[in-house]
């Protein structure tokens, strides 16, 4: 790492911005490890006591015992660095619950029967109203396998309106329909799950994904299919709009 940061002139900033989107794996560095001898390389201008001294204010190599990262904690800091992974996609991390709750994939609802009541969920990533549409709002959402479009009624979106416009994961539950060979799903109902997020980066993940840990309890409704009745238990330490791990949506209003 030193003699990249020599060859290439870097600041100490620019060691830490790619030690964090891990980088320097063709040094034989994890994501960890890197960011730890980042920390370690001189700064732009040496204190005056060390370099008196001939010293380093940070000295040294890493560790060899340095923790690995999990899987999910690999992703997060990929999409809190440069805002997407190919190491994995979020909603993977929490499909167990998602199942538990009665929550298909997006490629799932693709083919089940229209007018069928289903439930999926996933990220929000565009959120759009509109102005031709009458008040009909349009959210997309995005899990391991693919998109799922979905269609809000006006007196629907009012209802939800703060789930709509603020959460960042949702579970959405409704009836499918399709035109023009696309898919859309005719909400009625939407649950915020940006809680279930902090799980990725924290070390009750392990925990979280078993029963009775907050996950939401489903009922049955007349196609057999289980739908969620509740989101996930509150983290009463944290509000859900703190949770940081994912960009945000691209809203048009």
């Amino acid at each position: 790492l030193e003699d990249l940061r020599l060859r290439a002139q870097l600041p100490p900033a620019a060691l830490d911005r790619l030690a964090e989107a891990d980088a320097f794996g063709s040094l034989k560095l994890s994501r960890r490890q890197g960011m730890w001898a980042a920390k370690g390389a001189p700064p732009a201008s040496s204190a005056p006591l060390f370099e008196a001294m001939g010293l380093n204010e940070a000295d040294g190599q890493p560790p060899e015992a340095l923790p690995k990262l999990t899987q999910a904690e690999e992703v997060v800091g990929d999409y809190q660095s440069i805002r997407l992974s190919l190491k994995g996609h979020p909603v993977a991390f929490l499909r167990k619950r998602m199942r538990r709750a009665g929550a298909m994939t997006a490629v799932e609802y693709q083919s089940v029967r229209e007018d069928r009541r289903v439930a999926v969920g996933g990220v929000v990533l565009v959120r759009q109203r509109p102005g031709s549409a009458k008040g009909v709002v349009f959210l997309t959402l995005e899990d391991e396998t693919g998109v799922a479009n979905l269609v809000l009624w006006p007196d629907v979106f009012e209802r939800l309106r703060p789930v709509a416009m603020g959460a960042r994961l949702v579970l959405a539950r409704g009836r499918v329909q399709r035109a023009e060979g696309v898919s859309h799903l005719v909400v009625e109902d939407l649950i915020d799950w940006t809680p279930m997020l902090r799980d990725l980066s924290e070390d009750q993940f392990k925990t979280a994904s078993t029963p009775g840990s907050g996950h939401a309890p489903s009922s049955q409704n007349s196609s057999g299919q289980g739908l969620p009745t509740q989101g996930p238990a509150p983290n009463r330490g944290r509000h859900p709009r703190d949770v940081r791990l994912l960009p945000g949506s691209r809203d048009f209003h």
